[in-house]
């Protein structure tokens, strides 16, 4: 979804505006969908460990479920527009920020004590 976020707003920016123009509408949909993994880093790691972590990973696949059918809504309607990428990119990053640590905590939740060494250090190689 970020490459076809930065494809949309890089396209929609060039049609209306000049090539630096566009090229810094992509810059800052690169900085919309960081800032509130930034932002979030030390909330998203206190809910991981004291939310459950698979209820947090469902929210979060599930928002990230809701950006892609919001792209494709405005792509099948014809109404993309910068601002409504800027709010799809934020949510996802959003998304993303709470995914991350929630999903790399989960191993200890889905394997036995007696293989957890092996699943955390497959879980890193992947």
């Amino acid at each position: 979804m970020v490459i076809v976020i930065g494809w949309q707003v890089y396209g929609i920016a060039r049609e209306t505006m000049g090539l630096k123009e566009a090229a810094l509408r992509l810059g800052i949909i690169g900085i919309v969908q960081f800032v509130p993994l930034f932002v979030l880093t030390l909330v998203t790691g206190w809910t991981a460990d004291r939310v459950d972590r698979r209820w947090i990973a469902r929210a979060s696949i599930a928002l990230e479920l809701g950006c892609a059918t919001a792209l494709a809504i405005f792509a099948w309607t014809g109404k993309t527009t910068l601002f409504a990428l800027y709010g799809v990119a934020a949510l996802l990053g959003v998304a993303r920020a709470f995914a991350g640590p929630a999903l790399q905590a989960l191993a200890p939740n889905l394997v036995p004590r007696k293989i957890l060494p092996r699943a955390i250090a497959l879980s890193s190689i992947a």
